[in-house]
């Protein structure tokens, strides 16, 4: 996939409960522009090293379990969760 365009809600920096919130962008997606998705069930010898280190794996696991999206230019990874 071939991410073309990039438009992060607006957010204002604001307090909440004490907390401040400072807007940023998006972690991992700004840098990028061309990503693999994978499919739960892709076979675990498929995926990239630096892009399993993202997420915990079982020893022996043959299969991702979930979705998972790569960032080839910065070899961050995401994946879903239940």
């Amino acid at each position: 996939m071939t991410l073309e365009e990039l438009q992060p809600e607006e957010a204002e920096e604001h307090i909440e409960d004490e907390i401040l919130y400072e807007p940023s962008d998006p972690y991992g997606m700004t840098d990028g522009k061309n990503f693999v998705l994978f499919t739960p069930d892709t076979p675990v010898s498929e995926l990239d090293e630096e892009f399993k280190s993202w997420h915990y794996m079982e020893e022996g696991q043959e299969k991702l379990s979930c979705y998972g999206l790569w960032n080839q230019e910065t070899g961050d990874g995401f994946f879903t969760y239940e």
